[in-house]
């Protein structure tokens, strides 16, 4: 008798617990809206262009390291590959990961601003690679519409 009443109770309990949950969960926010932005005297909105993912593989050995160029905006997947242990910084954003024989580093950064920045071995001024964000150029447009370069009229 006393096993059923405790059955009893547990059940509750648990239909109580669940239904709390289900009113107090957190509901979907909206997603964030679309990056725009308008040019001056335009009253048009634009979209941005979407950033590129690049991936790129480096090693630590190499005695000049290529850049890494990207864009604003352009996400970069990064693996350092490294035969002795140690650690591998990107200073500008704050970035730190162990490296070894069998253990690369792995860093996922999105480029915000252009600019040059090194990826380093720790405690070292030894740059393994450096990630080169250039800004996007402007097309500019001539007085008739035409884009120079473009097989358009300039006059």
């Amino acid at each position: 008798m006393a096993t059923r009443r405790l059955l009893i109770l547990m059940l509750a309990v648990l239909a109580v617990s669940t239904l709390g949950a289900a009113l107090l969960a957190p509901q979907p926010g909206k997603p964030p809206p679309a990056a725009t932005t308008t040019a001056k005297g335009d009253r048009t909105a634009t979209r941005q262009r979407p950033g590129r993912l690049i991936e790129a593989t480096v090693q630590t050995q190499s005695p000049h390291p290529e850049p890494i160029r990207l864009r604003p905006g352009d996400q970069l997947e990064l693996t350092v590959r490294s035969a002795t242990p140690g650690q591998i910084e990107i200073p500008r954003f704050g970035l730190l990961e162990d490296a070894g024989p069998d253990q690369p580093a792995h860093f996922s950064l999105v480029a915000d601003e252009p600019g040059s920045f090194p990826v380093r071995l720790a405690g070292t001024q030894r740059a393994v690679a450096r990630v080169v964000v250039s800004p996007t150029r402007k097309r500019h447009r001539t007085r008739h519409g035409a884009v120079p370069g473009w097989g358009g009229s300039s006059t």
